[in-house]
Formats: C-alpha cells, structure tokens, sequence
C-alpha cells in the first residue's frame, strides 16, 4: 500500500513538473498569414501560434472574433509586422494585452528597408546599390545603403518579399522565443535555420525561374512589390494605386496610360481582393496584358508553416504566366 501511495505522489509531482516545464513555452500571437507562417516555423511542435488575420482579412481594417481577442489577451509575446501596416492593431494590443511583449518586425536592426514616400513609379530592379548576398542563410554583414536610420520615418512595410528580409525575421522570432523560453532555445535557433534554408533554396529557384523575363517591364495594383522587385532585379515601372486603401485618382490613371505606352510595359497585375475591372478599364486600346490576381501577404492561401514559401511561388508563376506566356 505504501509504494502504492508512493508511486502515486511522484506521478502527480512529475505530471505537476511536466505541466510547469509547458507552461514555459510562451503563448504567441500573430498578426498577418506571414509572419504566422514564419513563428509557426520556429515555434515546430512546442506549442500553437494564433493568427490574428484569417484567410481573406484586410491588414488595414479588421474586426477580431471574441476568440482573437481572448488569445490576444492571454499572448505572451504579439508578433506583427508593425503600425504601418496595421495600424488598428496599436490601440487593440494596448487595451487586451498590455502585458504581452511586442515584436514588431519592421525595427529588426539591420534590415534594408524602403523608404515609404520613395518614389517607386521608375524601374525597381536597376536602380539600386544594395547587392544581395543569395547564399543559404546569408544575412547583411554590413548596414545596407538603403537602411534607413532615422526610426520615426515610414518604410514600406511589406518587407516579407525580400526572401533575406524573411531570414532575418526568422532570426529575431528565434531570438526572442529563446530570452522568454531559455528551456527550449535550442529547438527554436535550429527550427529557425532550417526555415532559413528553405528560404534560401526558394530565393536561389525563383532566381532562376525569374531571370528571363528581367527585361520585361509591369505595372501592379498597388504598391507593395518593391521588395520582390529588388530581390530578383524585377523592372517593376509603378503601381496604379499607391496604397491599396485608396483608389488611384483619375489624373494618375491617365499619366500612367500614357507611360505604359513609352516604357513599353508588357503587362499590368490585379491585385486580389481588389476590383480587376480597374485594370483591364485602363489597358483597354494598348498591347498591355492583364496578368492573373497577385496576393502579396497570402491573403487567399491556407494559414499554416508552408504558407510564406507558396505564396512566393505564386507570385512568381503569375509573373510569368503573363510576362513570358
């Protein structure tokens, strides 16, 4: 009887241990199908990551189900790309989980970011100094022209298309899972290089899968593709709008009518959740093509770990599927 009783107290002291050693692993919270995809990544199988935005949801404006709202309350750490591009998420973070750590990724050191009002109606992909290093797992060993350092000016926030952008968010998710689960640092630095790897091999395939169409100039919807445009020397010539929260002014259209004819512009891409009638209204009586429906967060793909590395693919078959038919 004694064992017995024995035997029963050290299984409810190492169920109590395994239950603490659990509650280690911090509770996370995301905000955009990306960089769910990239936490989920370094999170492997320690523990679930909530995503903030479903399939289909506006990064501008967004109303959270009473179930987001209870995981964003009981977050330990919010990962988010940052205000500028959720901006409704400032105020939401602040009232539900002020004590949750916030990470948001636009102010990793060292990334070379875009400047928001840099005028991105010329060619993106020769017009810039910074030489990517396309190595497996390369980060910048120097500060990139291109970085901006004053933190109080706006950046492009869609920083995620530069595959070495991605590397380096996966680098600080590790670390700061890491500070807040020492326990399991070691898990999260090599769930994080294998992302980085991934990453990697993708950027080096969507290189070579992109090179014959480098020479082709496109117009998109709106401006978001200035980082995949400087990843892979893409002749990005504008965007019909320049926030995808506000129709393009008819003045811009007309100008831009104007320019497809003298650069030469192949093809114009719609955007997903966004009216395509726009486009094909301003191509009408050119040689411009409409391309398929880009999706630059992964808005209509399934959440999951594989998401950020198919919605690359994505817009990389529907670059040429259109610019090389």
């Amino acid at each position: 009887m004694r064992l017995f009783k024995v035997g029963v107290l050290a299984a409810a002291v190492l169920g109590a241990c395994c239950a603490a050693a659990a509650a280690k692993v911090p509770r996370v919270v995301t905000d955009m199908p990306v960089v769910h995809a990239l936490v989920t990544q370094v999170m492997g199988d320690l523990g679930p990551v909530d995503l903030l935005l479903d399939r289909g949801g506006d990064v501008h404006s967004y109303q959270m189900r009473p179930s987001q709202a209870q995981a964003l309350a009981a977050a330990d750490v919010v990962f988010w790309v940052g205000p500028e591009l959720t901006p409704w998420l400032v105020r939401v973070r602040e009232t539900l989980a002020p004590q949750a750590l916030s990470v948001p990724l636009l102010e990793v050191p060292g990334l070379a970011l875009i400047a928001a009002d840099e005028d991105h109606d010329h060619d993106h992909g020769h017009d810039h100094d910074h030489d990517h290093d396309h190595a497996h797992g390369a980060a910048h060993d120097d500060t990139p022209s291109d970085v901006q350092p004053d933190a109080a000016e706006s950046h492009d926030p869609h920083a995620w298309l530069d595959p070495q952008i991605a590397q380096q968010w996966l680098k600080e998710i590790a670390r700061v899972l890491s500070e807040r689960d020492s326990a399991h640092a070691a898990q999260f630095h090599k769930n994080a290089d294998l992302a980085m790897a991934r990453i990697a091999t993708l950027s080096d395939r969507l290189q070579a899968r992109l090179a014959p169409v480098k020479v082709l100039p496109f117009l998109v919807y709106h401006d978001a593709y200035g980082y995949f445009a400087r990843a892979f020397d893409l002749r990005l010539m504008g965007a019909l709008a320049l926030s995808d929260a506000q129709a393009p002014s008819a003045e811009r259209l007309t100008a831009l009518r104007a320019d497809m004819q003298s650069d030469g512009v192949v093809c114009l891409f719609p955007e997903a959740q966004h009216d395509p009638q726009l486009a094909v209204s301003v191509i009408e009586g050119t040689t411009v093509r409409v391309g398929g429906m880009l999706d630059p967060s992964g808005s209509t793909l399934t959440p999951g770990a594989g998401l950020y590395e198919m919605m690359m693919q994505a817009l990389a078959a529907q670059l040429l599927a259109c610019l090389a038919p």
